[in-house]
């Protein structure tokens, strides 16, 4: 729900030209929430950073339309 509403208000209130998140591939639990909140993976190339001294692709969703 968190993300839902975050999303709402940033179209309503920022307007900004799309919302985007960046999430972790092998996080299925958090790609779940986008797809409920209305983000689709988009076709970007992957973001690869790494953290905590593994490699982290990100990839992006954005919010449908």
């Amino acid at each position: 729900r968190a993300v839902r509403l975050a999303a709402e208000h940033t179209v309503r209130e920022i307007r900004p030209r799309r919302v985007v998140l960046r999430i972790d591939a092998a996080n299925a639990a958090s790609e779940a929430v986008a797809r409920a909140c209305a983000f689709e993976l988009t076709d970007e190339p992957p973001v690869r950073r790494v953290s905590r001294g593994r490699e982290v692709v990100l990839r992006t969703w954005r919010l449908r339309p």
